[in-house]
């Protein structure tokens, strides 16, 4: 089973290179470029929420491949999560058993919101989703990186004055976001994750 986004521009090797991939692991997530569809130089990067969440790799939905016995074994995605749900499929699948990889040549052309009101919801949204995967995963080994959420919120307060500057005000709405997204997910799910 193949996964990615409709806004999403898909290399034209990209179904090849996620089908190979899955001939030797369960789970395979490609990389992102996140640059030409928006407007920027082309940047190839893995999956670049991989490391802020302090626990197992995963990839995200709009650049997935599982293995299909292996997504039925695990009941597939959980309904319940609105957001995450690819990240609790790659964590379920992992304590499983079942083997993550990262095919660095499937890439996907990565849409990302432009206007301010979108950079922020979409980051909230993910943001409440942190402090419900810890809840769920902190007993299997999920951490949270304490220094981390700190050294961002100083880098917001530090910034703000430059946010007249677009691509500064992009990548402060996305932070903020994210961070204003945990404290809020982290009151709803009684688990702290800043």
């Amino acid at each position: 089973m193949v996964f990615c986004d409709a806004d999403d521009v898909v290399q034209p090797d990209w179904l090849a290179r996620m089908v190979a991939a899955l001939d030797e692991h369960d789970v395979v997530s490609g990389v992102y470029d996140f640059g030409s569809p928006n407007g920027g130089s082309g940047r190839v990067a893995t999956p670049h929420a991989t490391a802020q969440m302090g626990f197992l790799p995963f990839g995200l939905g709009a650049n997935l491949a599982v293995r299909r016995e292996a997504f039925e074994a695990v009941s597939g995605f959980q309904e319940s999560f609105l957001v995450g749900e690819d990240i609790d499929l790659c964590w379920r699948l992992q304590l499983a058993g079942y083997r993550f990889s990262v095919a660095d040549a499937a890439v996907v052309r990565k849409r990302e919101p432009t206007d301010a009101g979108s950079i922020l919801r979409k980051a909230w949204s993910y943001g409440r989703c942190g402090a419900r995967l810890y809840r769920e995963y902190r007993a299997a080994g999920m951490h949270r990186d304490l220094r981390g959420a700190s050294k961002a919120w100083v880098w917001l307060l530090v910034n703000v004055t430059r946010l007249f500057r677009l691509p500064v005000r992009r990548r402060w709405l996305r932070t903020f976001g994210i961070r204003a997204g945990r404290l809020a997910g982290s009151m709803t799910q009684h688990a702290f994750f800043p």
